[in-house]
């Protein structure tokens, strides 16, 4: 019985000194070679590997898809690109009552970003674009701007506010302010690689919902005499202003979170092969003529987080 346990112990060190010991991390011996260097727009471009990494990731050299650019996460040559839908509501059999439109648009590159402070919203520096905006004819109907450039507004501190000023003068039965609706914002970055990015408004770059309340609208209200400030911007997926109160007149803004300018769609690779996977080729077809530098990442890693990778490029041409 004593040589049972003592052997018992012995099987328990063993195995306790061998969850403790630490893989061995080395460098990945690996290699790719491509089976025809220049391809057609139907074909696929067949990868070899030789040897076995953990992991391997696969950078096509397409725009959003170049490993040299991995880093960067801004474009200094960005442009920029704004646009919405909006639509008015006279509500009122006798169209001659209805003020003239009385919804503004501004841009800030220099607004401090405290829209809950009367002499900030006051003195933000704005810039009334309105005249860039499709404006609609007639009531009830939703005119959508096309997307217009304000890369103008980019300065070294690479940041544009963007605001909506509802403004009308005193609601009387002959002369009434209408209600306004605003939806569909987009502030779209362009990449000097062509890729649009949606400037934070989105999931994963798509603005499928095309909500809002991903731009960080904040709405601030002018106080006076004549102003009836219990009328306020109403901020949802889509963003309205109701109507104008008799005897009252209406200041109000609506301003957006900080947009930055030079952000960009950031370069990503596809990982084609994990520590279990066995995988000797891969295919891969390019849509688009061009000269394309690929890249495969080869990495070796182990449970404590250490790792090591090895790197190689290929040229493909695209005709």
């Amino acid at each position: 019985m004593k040589r049972y346990r003592f052997f018992a112990y012995l099987i328990l060190i063993a195995a306790a000194l061998y969850a403790c010991k630490k893989d061995a991390l080395t460098t990945p011996d690996f290699e790719v070679s491509a089976e025809k260097t220049t391809v057609s727009t139907t074909e696929d471009a067949v990868f070899t590997f030789a040897g076995n990494p953990d992991m391997i990731t696969f950078y096509s050299g397409q725009p959003g898809k170049e490993y040299d650019k991995i880093d960067r996460i801004t474009d200094p040559n960005a442009t920029n690109q704004l646009g919405f839908a909006v639509k008015y509501n006279d509500n009122f059999t006798n169209a001659a009552i209805n003020q003239p439109r009385n919804l503004s648009v501004f841009a800030s590159n220099k607004f401090n970003g405290k829209w809950s402070d009367s002499a900030s919203v006051r003195n933000g520096n704005w810039v009334d674009i309105s005249d860039r905006v499709t404006w609609p004819a007639v009531t009830s109907t939703t005119a959508v701007t096309s997307l217009f450039d304000i890369s103008d507004f980019r300065t070294a501190r690479d940041t544009v506010f963007i605001a909506f000023r509802y403004k009308s003068t005193t609601s009387s039965a002959t002369s009434k302010a209408r209600s306004w609706q605003m939806t569909n914002f987009k502030l779209n970055n362009i990449g000097s690689n062509g890729l649009v990015y949606l400037n934070g408004i989105t999931t994963n770059n798509v603005n499928s919902a095309n909500d809002n309340r991903l731009a960080g609208f904040n709405a601030y209200s002018f106080k006076g005499e004549s102003v009836k400030d219990s009328l306020k911007w109403t901020l949802d997926a889509s963003s309205t202003f109701p109507t104008g109160a008799d005897g009252y007149s209406d200041e109000d803004w609506m301003i957006s979170r900080a947009f930055k300018l030079s952000s960009i769609i950031l370069d990503r690779g596809v990982y084609i092969k994990k520590r279990l996977d066995v995988v000797n080729t891969y295919r891969y077809k390019f849509t688009s003529p061009g000269t394309y530098k690929v890249t495969f990442v080869a990495v070796n890693s182990t449970v404590e987080g250490g790792s090591k990778s090895t790197i190689r490029n290929l040229t493909i041409k695209v005709e």
